[in-house]
């Protein structure tokens, strides 16, 4: 993944040029006194890139998860609307301890009227699932964003990965709902948020 590029890219020393970007105080919660991003290099990276912020910055290791399955409630169907991303956690080794998981979604720029009005976005792990009736919902993390804001969005999941790296069976992914400062149902696309079909650089990721 490109993020997972840039990362490296951070964290390398570039000796040719003697841009140090490596700073010498160790990671929090690091024995080892791993090397630490410095944040005044941080803008060395790609513009398609979500910043590293502190989560990442401060781990021993970062793994990159890529959105297996995307499904979102059909436009013509009643609403509301939403969108479900689902991601394996399997190549996690044993034993190894999540302090903290991010899910990431880039939103492109909303132009026009709509761009002043705010949007509420909230990210809910899917506990139940059942054929007759809406799934058991459980709420991680919401975000008031304006509609015209343009970039990465990061919400919070570390209570969901922790569930199913516990339960690996009850790994049914999350769902993510955007609704107007009237509670408006609106859908994921209308807003700008870039699903699996978009560009690489920008698909949605954990």
């Amino acid at each position: 993944p490109l993020f997972m590029l840039d990362l490296y890219h951070a964290m390398s020393v570039d000796e040719d040029e003697g841009n140090e970007i490596i700073a010498s105080t160790p990671f929090k919660g690091s024995s080892k006194g791993a090397p630490q991003v410095n944040r005044g290099a941080l803008p060395t990276l790609s513009t398609h890139t979500p910043p590293l912020g502190t989560v990442v910055s401060e781990a021993d290791t970062v793994m990159s998860f890529v959105n297996l399955v995307e499904q979102e409630r059909d436009l013509l169907q009643p609403r509301p609307y939403w969108k479900e991303f689902r991601f394996d956690l399997t190549p996690l080794p044993k034993g190894e301890t999540v302090t903290a998981a991010e899910f990431r979604i880039y939103k492109t720029l909303t132009v026009g009227q709509r761009a002043n009005r705010t949007l509420h976005i909230s990210v809910y792990e899917i506990k139940r699932e059942n054929r007759l009736r809406e799934p058991e919902l459980v709420l991680l993390d919401m975000q008031s964003v304006p509609a015209g804001q343009e970039g990465w969005l990061a919400f919070d999941v570390t209570s969901a990965s922790n569930h199913w790296l516990v339960h690996p069976r009850s790994n049914m992914g999350i769902r993510l709902y955007v609704e107007t400062e009237e509670d408006r149902s609106l859908a994921g696309g209308w807003i700008g948020l870039v699903g699996r079909r978009g560009p690489r650089s920008k698909q949605p990721f954990m």
